[in-house]
């Protein structure tokens, strides 16, 4: 790892850490005080409006990212996310019962944890595209889980007295910390290479100069993160359910049980990114996690099918959304890797477009289907959903692993006959 490569991987690991501290504190204020306040059957509706907001401003993102840098972007959006939380501080002190203040403050932090993502990877992107380990981007997302395992024990610390109002205040202040850090070291993730002269200007991999190959990957990718996207949106409206049936209005007990499920599951994340994620990726490729994952989702759900207590389901979909543990630890490093691959002048559009449109376009069209159909159906009508799902999300898991892997032994060959 060069230099540069550690500088950068030290600011995206703060970065990742400041953006994620107030992305769980706010998450997991929303959903306690949500569920407890208004309850768990306008889920749906919170769900599909949030997908469609974060939609519209994902296209607005994109528009801006092709007349800025990533880090003027970057600077702007989290200015604008501490305005907001500003804003809602002082609505949720005024209105407290406020199903539009409370659903606000959830569409939120589902801005919060989509525009997380799409800048993460864009800067991650922007940093490591030239390196050939996936070390680096392992090491830097590993920010997220610390900050979850700090902020949620903290926050389970003072569940009994956490308010949201100075709660929101001090999410504004950790946004302000986000823009300074950014702007002050913006040198280490924008870094400008210098293009190739000579006759190697001409000879890069046919995968990644071939324009029908790469809108094929794109296809596939953003294939991949739809069907990927609608199954844990269901799971976690399943989660949600159950957690919300089991400890009812109790908003103190149900505050405590999410900042502690976070930092319980953001211990064993960040130990395995560390010590795990990086040298696996490298060993074995992003196959084994892009594949692997939703593997492991399709034997919780059937076991699920066969479960029906209030308890027994809390207990399982705990279990179920606990395996976020593997999609953070192992398949978000790797997909986030299999954007390298892109010709550079496409892949900050197409992270934008897949991240930030087509992942809240599945999210909403997944909203709507709740909407419609979960005061009809039951968990296991649900389940069943996702589980037919899952096939599909496998097959394109394997088409993008076998373009990823085919793009590199290209390279090598190439590069070998150079």
């Amino acid at each position: 790892m060069t230099d540069t490569h550690r500088s950068a991987t030290r600011l995206l690991f703060l970065f990742s850490f400041l953006t994620a501290s107030t992305y769980v504190v706010t998450r997991a204020m929303a959903i306690s005080t949500f569920l407890a306040r208004v309850g768990a059957p306008l889920l749906p509706a919170c769900i599909l409006g949030a997908a469609l907001t974060v939609i519209v401003l994902s296209m607005a993102s994109a528009y801006l990212g092709r007349h800025l840098r990533p880090v003027g972007l970057v600077a702007g959006t989290w200015l604008l996310m501490a305005a907001m939380s500003a804003l809602l501080a002082i609505a949720s002190w005024r209105w407290s019962e406020s199903i539009w203040a409370l659903g606000s403050l959830y569409v939120l932090a589902e801005i919060r944890g989509c525009f997380n993502t799409i800048f993460f990877v864009t800067l991650a992107n922007e940093a490591f595209a030239d390196s050939d380990s996936k070390r680096p981007f392992a090491v830097a997302a590993s920010g997220a889980p610390i900050a979850g395992v700090v902020t949620g024990v903290l926050l389970g610390l003072e569940a009994s007295v956490a308010q949201l109002a100075p709660t929101l205040l001090l999410m504004s202040v950790l946004d302000l910390a986000t823009v300074a850090a950014v702007i002050a070291r913006r040198k280490y993730i924008s870094v400008r290479r210098p293009r190739p002269v000579g006759k190697k200007q001409d000879r890069s991999p046919p995968a990644s100069t071939d324009v029908t190959p790469q809108r094929r990957y794109r296809i596939h990718l953003s294939a991949l993160v739809a069907l990927k996207i609608a199954v844990l949106t269901l799971i976690g409206y399943q989660w949600k359910v159950a957690v919300g049936d089991f400890y009812g209005t109790d908003e103190s007990r149900l505050i405590l049980y999410f900042a502690l499920f976070y930092a319980i599951s953001d211990v064993f994340i960040v130990t395995l990114q560390w010590i795990v994620s990086g040298a696996l990726l490298d060993r074995f490729g992003i196959g084994i996690a892009l594949v692997g994952f939703p593997l492991v989702l399709m034997c919780l759900g059937i076991v699920s099918l066969f479960t029906s207590s209030v308890m027994a389901l809390m207990i399982l979909f705990t279990i179920g959304k606990g395996l976020h543990v593997l999609r953070r630890a192992f398949h978000d490093p790797a997909l986030t890797a299999a954007y390298t691959v892109l010709q550079p002048n496409i892949r900050r559009e197409t992270i934008v477009i897949v991240k930030g449109i087509i992942k809240p376009f599945a999210e909403a069209a997944t909203g709507l289907a709740l909407l419609l159909l979960a005061a009809r159906m039951n968990h296991i009508g649900i389940t069943m959903l996702w589980l037919i799902a899952i096939p599909a999300w496998l097959l394109y898991s394997v088409r993008t692993t076998h373009y990823y892997h085919g793009h590199f032994a290209t390279t090598r060959r190439t590069k070998s006959t150079d």
